[in-house]
């Protein structure tokens, strides 16, 4: 079962880097650099197999969308609401898990409708958080000193500075700063 698996996968996932290495071939119009692989996904399969490709896209995107809210809330219930809600009242836990999951897609849905595009909302999401958690995994593989506070306020630190480094003071390298003042 894992060989057929691993097979599956290694055949499914090689779609995408094929269609890559076909690109250069075939002289496309894009009106965006989005569009490259489902509009060569368009031209060099057949339309059966290219409405299949297109589904898995949206389901991976949809999948990990959905856990990425799912998570939100159920973090955001457990860490901020813990203590003030009986920890026995599972009915009550569960109404606010589902209600920061709503408020979750809300602010979600207003940050995607706002970024210019599916590329910069993907490096957006990625460098906002990065370079504190990466400080972090490093500071607790490799040293004994810090705890849930310096971890907490290395977050809070690489999140400011990354988000004030790119919008309020339009800084080149907002990741860089972000990763310094975080180690700091």
């Amino acid at each position: 079962a894992a060989v057929l698996a691993g097979g599956s996968d290694l055949a499914l996932g090689g779609v995408p880097v094929r269609l890559g290495l076909l690109g250069a071939r075939y002289p496309l119009t894009l009106g965006s650099s989005e569009d490259f692989l489902p509009e060569l996904a368009r031209h060099t399969l057949a339309p059966f197999v290219y409405v299949l490709f297109v589904g898995a896209i949206v389901s991976v995107i949809l999948s990990s969308v959905d856990s990425s809210l799912l998570a939100i809330g159920a973090l955001a219930a457990h860490n901020l609401f813990a203590d003030r809600t009986n920890r026995r009242d599972d009915a009550r836990r569960l109404k606010s898990a589902r209600l920061f999951v709503i408020a979750s897609g809300v602010v979600s849905c207003f940050i995607a409708l706002s970024a210019e595009s599916i590329y910069v909302l993907v490096l957006e999401a990625d460098s906002l958080g990065t370079a504190g958690i990466a400080v972090i995994t490093i500071a607790a593989l490799f040293t004994r000193r810090g705890g849930p506070i310096s971890a907490s306020a290395t977050l809070v630190v690489a999140f400011i500075s990354s988000a004030g480094a790119k919008y309020v003071f339009h800084y080149e390298a907002p990741f860089l700063l972000s990763l310094v003042l975080s180690v700091v």
